[in-house]
C-alpha cells in the first residue's frame, strides 16, 4: 500500500489513499493512536494522555488489530515456533559454537581443543545436517564454526549450504593455510557472515614456533 495522508476532522480523521483516490473515515480514538505512532509528532504526550483517559485497553488492542488487518500499519514480525521453555531460560542460544572436526593440519602450542587427529566419534554428514535442522527449529540465528581446522573437513561446504538454506548466519575461525583459489571460489558462492583468521606472529620463525609448522613463506 502507498503512503496514506492523515487528516484531522471534527469527528476524528480521514485517511486519504493517494493511489486509489479514496477516503477512509476514522474515529477520534483511532486518530489519536495514529498520531501517537508518528515519530515526528511533537504532541506525543497529549496523544498518550488522551488515550489513557478515553480509551479502554481492550479497545486500543482492537484498533491496532484493525489497522494491521487493513494494511494501514504493518507488523513486520515472523513468529518463531517454540517448544516448552523452562522458566528463566532463553528460548534458544543467540549463537552456537560448533567444532566441525578436531582434525587439523597444524599443531598449535596454545590450542585449547587439543586438536590434531580426527576423533572417531565425530558426527557424520547426515548427523551434521540433522543438527542444522534442529538448530533451525529452536530458532538459533548464528553458528560459529571452528575446530580443529574447519577446511580440513569434507563436510564443511555441505554444512554451510544447509545453514544458508535455513537462514542461519555462519562465521568461521580458520588458520587459512589451506586456502587456494579453488577454496576461495567455493567460499564466495556461499553466504558467510565473517571469517576469522588466526595469525600468531609477524615473522616466519615466530609463526612457525607457535604453529609447529612452516607455512609462511618469505613472499607472504
Amino acid at each position: 500500500m502507498d503512503k496514506l495522508v492523515l487528516k484531522k476532522e471534527f469527528f476524528g480523521g480521514i485517511l486519504y489513499d493517494k493511489k486509489y483516490k479514496e477516503n477512509l473515515c476514522i474515529d477520534k480514538d483511532t486518530y489519536q493512536i495514529l498520531e501517537m505512532l508518528d515519530l515526528n509528532n511533537l504532541e506525543y504526550t497529549k496523544n498518550i494522555e488522551y488515550i489513557k483517559e478515553n480509551v479502554e485497553e481492550s479497545d486500543v488492542l482492537e484498533i491496532f488489530r484493525e489497522l494491521i488487518e487493513n494494511g494501514i500499519i504493518s507488523l513486520n514480525v515472523e513468529r518463531c515456533k517454540q517448544y516448552d521453555i523452562p522458566e528463566n531460560y532463553l528460548s534458544a542460544p543467540f549463537r552456537v559454537f560448533y567444532d566441525i572436526t578436531y582434525k587439523c593440519n597444524l599443531r598449535c602450542k596454545h590450542c585449547f581443543t587439543s586438536s590434531g587427529i580426527q576423533k572417531k566419534d565425530e558426527l557424520t554428514i547426515d548427523e551434521k545436517i540433522k543438527l542444522v535442522e534442529q538448530l533451525s527449529k529452536l530458532g538459533v540465528e548464528r553458528v560459529s564454526i571452528a575446530g580443529g581446522e574447519p577446511f580440513v573437513s569434507e563436510d564443511l561446504y555441505k554444512f554451510i549450504e544447509k545453514c544458508n538454506e535455513k537462514d542461519i548466519d555462519v562465521s568461521i575461525s580458520t588458520n587459512a593455510t589451506l586456502f587456494t583459489n579453488e577454496v576461495i571460489d567455493k567460499i564466495n558462492k556461499l553466504k558467510i557472515k565473517n571469517i576469522t583468521v588466526s595469525f600468531d606472529g609477524r615473522y616466519r620463525k615466530k609463526y612457525g614456533f607457535y604453529k609447529r609448522k612452516w607455512y609462511i613463506s618469505k613472499n607472504n
